[in-house]
């Protein structure tokens, strides 16, 4: 059974707090980007919020192929991002998709090979959110430093 994280009412004030300094900074140096902030801060909530249970459910199952199926998910979505933030290089989906899908196989792949790890969602999920965001990253700025 997999423990529920229950945000409080401070936590949630603390970072309302944070975001209407954001708002606050934006006003005084007419960044018009209150509208912006806005969406951004309702977005993110929909987004976590609907993640938080996914990913809930999949530690609860803990079945390789809804792992499988989130990870997969993650690939698809970090190719998506890398290409929007690597403009300046056409046609980068495909190759993008192909890379971030290897190296996380790959390394999730090395890293229960050599025993680090069982193969549990609790340990592939994040550990492999955490190499595809990485080979996500790394691939945006690679392809940026290529457009440049």
């Amino acid at each position: 059974m997999i423990a529920v994280i229950h945000v409080t009412l401070e936590q949630v004030a603390a970072t309302l707090a944070l975001v209407a300094v954001a708002v606050a900074v934006s006003v005084w140096q007419q960044a018009d980007l209150e509208r912006d902030i806005a969406i951004a801060v309702i977005r993110s909530f929909i987004q976590l919020t609907a993640i938080g249970y996914v990913i809930t459910l999949i530690f609860n199952e803990n079945n390789l192929a809804f792992v499988l199926a989130l990870l997969t998910a993650m690939v698809l979505f970090g190719a998506l991002t890398a290409r929007t933030r690597a403009r300046k290089v056409p046609h980068a989906f495909w190759p993008l998709l192909i890379a971030l899908a290897l190296a996380g196989a790959t390394t999730l792949g090395l890293v229960l090979a050599l025993g680090v790890f069982k193969a549990q969602a609790r340990y592939l999920v994040p550990v492999g959110g955490m190499f595809i965001g990485n080979a996500m990253t790394a691939s945006a700025v690679a392809l940026n430093r290529l457009g440049d």
